[in-house]
């Protein structure tokens, strides 16, 4: 099996090729399914696989980015990943959680100022606490009516089940590194790391040493990239060394997707529940192309977090 079939445009596919990779990697996965809406036409599920030492002191957090299209890409590194049996190159020293869902858009709503402490926020300003912080006030000034029953019980799920994974998965781990996939404009199938901290922080920093990912564009906000799912967990320990990078892989030229946008006159590209070739391509190489990218990022993050902990370990 290569590992464009490990890809797929159905989210229903898409849940059931995880599940059976997990299943036949013998990992145990912890399964989520959101309240449903009269707005919602697909059921909403999260569903948590960890791989290597669930005590180990530093974890990879692979997530998905906001819209469909993200979710449908990461579905498909994940269970590639499994597939492929990189989980087993795993160092002793990191642990790997794989948070699964082709429906980030729904976790938008959810609020997160009841996860974080008031102790807590007294404590000293670092990048988690100032990136919880930010998203608070970004998801503030999204509302534009008051919420529905409905609403305010999905929002109550998701503060659950994030907190939920959170505690469960990523509470023993010291430091949460945050994997958080996207698509979008750029050379096509090559994967670009971009820092999700403020410039000149330790954060950025360790984005740097671990990826050696980029800072983000001048005048980016930059936990705004984040996705919200990432952001969600993230808030939820804001005490943890938090390094949070977006994987943005290349889908087709910045012209290429305006010059198709404004020839089809669509309302809405690829955003919430929706899915778009444009930030999704079907080519079985460019889905190849995408996997090994990925592929290499990981090795990257596994090599880099080992040195690290070799080098602060009593004994080196």
């Amino acid at each position: 099996m290569t590992a464009a079939q490990n890809f797929t445009t159905d989210p229903t596919d898409a849940r059931r090729m995880f599940l059976a990779a997990c299943l036949d990697a013998r990992l145990p996965v912890a399964s989520f399914e959101a309240p449903r809406t009269g707005e919602i036409e697909l059921p909403v599920h999260i569903d948590i696989a960890q791989a290597g030492n669930s005590d180990a002191p530093a974890v990879i957090v692979i997530c998905p980015g906001t819209r469909m299209a993200e979710g449908l890409c990461a579905s498909g590194l994940q269970t590639s990943l499994l597939r492929a049996g990189l989980q087993i190159e795993l160092p002793a020293s990191i642990g790997l959680v794989m948070v699964h869902t082709v429906m980030p858009s729904e976790f938008r709503s959810a609020e997160w100022d009841t996860l974080i402490e008031k102790d807590t926020v007294a404590t000293e300003w670092d990048d988690s606490l100032l990136a919880a912080a930010e998203f608070r006030f970004t998801e503030e000034q999204r509302k534009t009516a008051p919420a529905t029953p409905e609403e305010t019980e999905r929002q109550r799920w998701c503060r659950h089940v994030l907190s939920n994974i959170a505690e469960r998965f990523l509470s023993r781990a010291g430091q949460l590194i945050f994997l958080d996939v996207h698509t979008g404009s750029g050379p096509y199938g090559e994967a670009e790391v971009v820092s999700c901290h403020m410039p000149g922080s330790s954060g950025e920093q360790r984005a740097l040493d671990l990826f050696g990912a980029r800072a983000a564009a001048d005048g980016v906000a930059p936990t705004n990239i984040l996705g919200p799912v990432a952001q969600g967990l993230a808030a939820s320990l804001p005490d943890r060394e938090i390094t949070s990078v977006v994987v943005e892989f290349g889908c087709y030229s910045l012209t290429t997707v305006l010059d198709s946008m404004l020839s089809r006159h669509e309302t809405a590209i690829a955003g919430g529940g929706r899915f778009d070739g444009l930030f999704y391509p079907e080519a079985d190489d460019w889905r190849e192309l995408v996997w090994e990218a990925a592929a290499d990022v990981l090795r990257l993050g596994f090599r880099s977090l080992e040195h690290d902990e070799l080098r602060a370990s009593p004994e080196a």
